[in-house]
């Protein structure tokens, strides 16, 4: 890794085990007997944001990776074949929580230079960015 991935992995960690917590609805179902999983759907979904944010399109090598440098922060990872199932069960609830995430990020909230867009920059009628471009109404 080209990084150092350990502070990426507590913060997505931290935020999204807090979420899941909060909202236990948005966790899909699991009985409650059988077998317990060894590693949380906070941890597969970190393991996956966390595999997105650093471009690593690869699960076998991501997780080979990850086995490498982050054994200290995940002990039990699982192979490629149960992180890809965990993985799609969690589908929705990534989904979701990307969107929580975002809202996160200051820069969407932020008045910044006047209006409420990135760098301050507004979109102009005549502009092909500017939201509704291209539509005749």
């Amino acid at each position: 890794m080209d990084a150092d991935p350990d502070p990426l992995a507590t913060a997505l960690y931290a935020r999204a085990d807090d979420l899941l917590k909060s909202y236990p609805e948005r966790v899909p179902y699991r009985p409650k007997v059988g077998i317990v999983p060894q590693i949380s759907d906070a941890e597969i979904i970190t393991l996956a944001m966390m595999q997105a944010l650093l471009g690593r399109p690869n699960e076998a090598a991501w997780l080979r990776q990850a086995t490498d440098h982050l054994r200290h922060r995940f002990p039990c990872l699982p192979q490629q074949p149960g992180y890809n199932k965990r993985l799609r069960k969690l589908a929705g609830t990534l989904n979701w929580l990307v969107g929580m995430l975002g809202r996160d990020i200051s820069v969407w909230t932020d008045d910044v230079g006047g209006g409420r867009y990135p760098g301050g920059v507004r979109p102009v009628a005549g502009d092909r960015a500017a939201p509704g471009a291209g539509w005749v109404g």
